[in-house]
């Protein structure tokens, strides 16, 4: 059975998705959390989640620490940065929880990360 495209509704406009993108690229603290997102995209929470999973497959929890991890990922790039600094830079409250989401991820700390880039 084929599956049945979803009406273009049911996902984020591409205003929606830029405007969302664009918070969690400038954003450097978890603040602009969820809720704030939804605001920005007006739209309730729970619509702008579903939008966000029928847009990218996604949960927005999903999205945003992928889209965090990703930023991280960039930054460690420069060996002269803490790794605490990245870890708030990317919008992690704290370098134990970006150190355990990013291994949980990726299968190594940001410091083997970074060691096996400068390989």
């Amino acid at each position: 059975v084929a599956a049945v495209p979803l009406p273009d509704t049911e996902k984020l406009s591409p205003r929606q998705f830029n405007i969302l993108r664009e918070l969690l690229d400038t954003t450097s603290d978890e603040g602009h959390s969820l809720r704030h997102l939804a605001q920005a995209c007006e739209l309730p929470l729970r619509t702008l989640s579903s939008r966000c999973k029928n847009t990218t497959g996604m949960t927005l929890r999903q999205y945003a620490a992928q889209h965090r991890l990703r930023k991280a990922m960039a930054l460690l790039a420069d060996t002269r940065s803490l790794i605490k600094q990245v870890a708030y830079q990317a919008g992690f409250n704290n370098a134990a929880a970006f150190s355990a989401a990013f291994r949980k991820e990726l299968g190594v700390t940001p410091e083997e990360f970074r060691h096996q880039r400068r390989r």
